[in-house]
C-alpha cells in the first residue's frame, strides 16, 4: 500500500496539485483574515466562519482536485495499466484514497496555521483548542463519503462528471445546510453533514450528537468504499462516450 501512495504522490507532481497544496490555503487564510478584520459580522465567531467557508469551497474545490490526481494515468494510457490482470485494483482504489486524505489534511492544517499566526498577530483573536480540534474532524471527517464519490466520477465521467457533480452538491449543501430549508431532512443527506454540522457546533446547539454524525461519516464511508470497490473490480474501463 505505501508503494502504491508513493508512486500516485510521484504522478502528481506532474500535476498542478503540489502548487494547490501551498497557494490555495495560504490565499483562502488571507482572503478570510481580511475579511474578519473589516467585517463586524465576523466578530467573534472567527473560527467558525472561517472552517464553514473552507468546507463550502473544499466541498467544490475536491470535485476537480481529485480528478487531478487521476489524470496522469488517464492520460498514459486511460486506465489500462491498473486494469490489466495482476494488479490489485482494490489497493489502487484504496491508495489513491488515502493520498487525497493525507493532501487534504496537508491543506487543512496548512490553512488553520496560517489563519491562527494572522489572527493572533493582527487581529487578536483568541482561539480555543478545543473548538479547533472539533471543527478540524467536522470537516475533514465528513468529507470522506464525497471524496470516494468523486472518485467513481472521475473514473467513469473525468473532470466533466465530477465538476457537475461537485456544483450539485456545493450548491444543495449551503441551501439545505444554512438555511431552514433542510431541518427535516438534513440527516439523511451525508453530502450536508459537514456544513450543517458546522453551523450547528457554532450556534451551540446541544440537542444534536456531532459526534454521532462524524461516527456515523466513517461508516458511511466503509459502505461507499465497498459499494465501488466491488464496481471497480468488473469495470472494463472508459468507453468513448465516457471519456
Amino acid at each position: 500500500m505505501y508503494k502504491i501512495i508513493k508512486a500516485q504522490w510521484y504522478k502528481t507532481l506532474r500535476t498542478p496539485v503540489s502548487i494547490i497544496l501551498l497557494v490555495c490555503p495560504l490565499l483562502f487564510s488571507l482572503l478570510l483574515l481580511l475579511y474578519c478584520k473589516e467585517s463586524t459580522y465576523a466578530k467573534g465567531i472567527e473560527l467558525n466562519v472561517f472552517f464553514l467557508l473552507f468546507t463550502i469551497v473544499a466541498t467544490f474545490s475536491l470535485s476537480f482536485f481529485i480528478p487531478m490526481i487521476y489524470e496522469p494515468d488517464r492520460e498514459a494510457c486511460s486506465y489500462a495499466n491498473e486494469l490489466r490482470i495482476g494488479r490489485s485494483r482494490s489497493n489502487l482504489f484504496i491508495g489513491r484514497f488515502i493520498l487525497i486524505i493525507i493532501l487534504l489534511a496537508i491543506i487543512e492544517i496548512f490553512a488553520v496555521i496560517i489563519f491562527i499566526m494572522g489572527g493572533n498577530l493582527f487581529l487578536d483573536i483568541d482561539f480555543n483548542s478545543i473548538q479547533l480540534v472539533n471543527y478540524f474532524f467536522i470537516f475533514y471527517l465528513t468529507s470522506f463519503p464525497m471524496i470516494i464519490i468523486y472518485q467513481f466520477m472521475t473514473l467513469r465521467f473525468n473532470y466533466v462528471g465530477s465538476i457537475l457533480l461537485g456544483s450539485f452538491i456545493s450548491l444543495s449543501s449551503i441551501l439545505l445546510g444554512t438555511t431552514n430549508l433542510g431541518e427535516l431532512f438534513w440527516k439523511w443527506l451525508p453530502f450536508v453533514w459537514g456544513i450543517k454540522i458546522n453551523s450547528i457546533y457554532g450556534n451551540s446547539i446541544s440537542d444534536v450528537n456531532i459526534y454521532f454524525y462524524l461516527l456515523l461519516s466513517l461508516v458511511f464511508t466503509a459502505f461507499l468504499m465497498i459499494i465501488f470497490i466491488f464496481w471497480y473490480n468488473r469495470w472494463s474501463g472508459q468507453t468513448q462516450l465516457e471519456e
